[in-house]
């Protein structure tokens, strides 16, 4: 049902826990990581968060943009899940994932790219509640993109991340687009959607969506 594992030896892949996580237990990271180091990856970066503002379950920034919910410090795990710990994961991450050339972030985001809209129905059947995919998604395109060939990263919002539950605070404030639009990147930010298995608006880590739909799901993408 899926390619060789033996694939993922070449595979850039980072992982970050943070300090004052309470919801995922640090020793599932860390099995994460073990499971990781087995298929054979070879760069393979892990932040236990040692060093800096010990962060919750939320997504690092160096600070919080304008925003309808209080500014959430590194320690807090309240909406919009962006807490703010003087350092990004975001940069980390895509350091990481993209070494070669890697530029300082734009000081203007929103002045050197856009945030579009897309139709993610084409991509599912709406009438299968259980996908639990909301009908728009959303994208930044750096400026660049229109004269240059970039890359594509692909940004899962958390649980009770998305635009419904928490505005635009994910897809404009986790910093992603900041270091984006000076490094060639096309960041693409799908959106689930609330349903009786999945009430928190999560990713599928448990199955919720059943192997029969989730192989139709795959097909469908592939196509």
């Amino acid at each position: 049902m899926i390619d060789d594992p033996a694939n993922l030896a070449d595979d850039r892949v980072w992982l970050f826990h943070g300090e004052q996580d309470e919801i995922v237990p640090e020793g599932v990271a860390r099995t994460l990581e073990q499971v990781y180091r087995a298929l054979g990856v070879r760069e393979l970066q892990a932040d236990w968060n040692l060093q800096g503002r010990a962060a919750s379950h939320g997504m690092p920034v160096t600070r919080m943009g304008r925003s309808k919910f209080p500014v959430r410090e590194c320690d807090e795990h309240e909406p919009p899940f962006v807490v703010q710990c003087g350092f990004e994961a975001a940069e980390l991450l895509l350091r990481h994932l993209y070494p070669e050339s890697f530029r300082p972030a734009s000081d203007d985001a929103h002045q050197d790219g856009t945030l579009l809209a897309f139709d993610q129905a084409e991509f599912f059947d709406a009438g299968e509640r259980a996908i639990s995919l909301a009908r728009v998604g959303h994208r930044y395109v750096p400026a660049s993109c229109a004269v240059e060939q970039c890359r594509l990263h692909v940004a899962f919002h958390g649980c009770k991340q998305d635009v419904a539950s928490v505005h635009d605070d994910f897809i404009r404030d986790a910093a992603y687009n900041r270091w984006a639009a000076s490094n060639g990147i096309v960041v693409l930010y799908p959106q689930a959607t609330a349903s009786i298995p999945n009430p928190n608006v999560c990713w599928d880590f448990w199955g919720y969506s059943g192997r029969a739909i989730t192989a139709k799901r795959e097909h469908k993408c592939v196509r």
